[in-house]
């Protein structure tokens, strides 16, 4: 998914003999599709029940993979998805272009949370942690120069984002503030501590640390 450089996939593929062998599932592509696979979750209740982002949509499985069906409303390019801890019948959805969206009812109900394309947002990596359910932290990726757009927090279960920074932590330079490039449609990834809600780091070119909820930063 990194850059979009290999968006030539096959599907979802399966083993259940500890990854010896491995079949085709019911979400398999030919390569002159252009499509990818970007991430894929397993629901914590029921390993039957699987959703997969990719660059043509969200897809969902009710059982174990044999069969899919696109739930999102259109073709959306998604890089990311996670569950609401301790709830699967809720998930977040990053957009290439500058977008989340949230889905209720295991995916029955799609809405836009956040949007802002138009400003020059796009790549969305998202992240949570089970210290605070309700908390969803955003990193938006720029159009200028592939650096930080936005660094959003969620406390209402994504219902509405609120941007915490806007300096570059995800330049080549180890300050910031004098650095706006970066690699964010290339190598984009965050992590919350699943222990510890305010801890999070973000890997771009440099990896950094907050250890206040995102309001400051160091390099780690």
């Amino acid at each position: 998914r990194d850059a979009w450089s290999h968006d030539n996939g096959i599907g979802v593929l399966k083993s259940t003999d500890g990854g010896a062998t491995w079949k085709q599932t019911g979400l398999s592509f030919d390569l002159s599709d252009d499509i990818s696979v970007n991430d894929l979750l397993i629901d914590p209740n029921n390993n039957n029940v699987l959703y997969a982002a990719t660059t043509k949509g969200l897809y969902k499985s009710t059982n174990g993979g044999d069969s899919w069906s696109e739930i999102s409303t259109q073709d959306y390019d998604i890089v990311d998805i996670e569950f609401k801890p301790g709830d699967a019948s809720i998930l977040y959805a990053g957009y290439r272009y500058g977008a989340i969206f949230k889905y209720t009812g295991s995916g029955a109900n799609q809405s836009v949370v956040y949007s802002d394309y138009n400003n020059g947002a796009r790549r969305v990596e998202l992240a949570v942690s089970a210290d605070e359910p309700t908390w969803v932290y955003a990193v938006v990726t720029d159009s200028y120069a592939d650096g930080l757009h936005a660094f959003l927090k969620s406390t209402n279960s994504g219902d509405d984002f609120t941007e915490i920074i806007d300096t570059n932590i995800l330049g080549y330079l180890v300050d910031e503030y004098n650095d706006v490039a970066g690699q964010g449609s290339y190598d984009l990834a965050m992590a919350v501590n699943p222990d510890d809600a305010n801890d999070i780091y973000v890997g771009g070119i440099n990896t950094w640390r907050s250890t206040d909820g995102g309001l400051t930063w160091h390099i780690n």
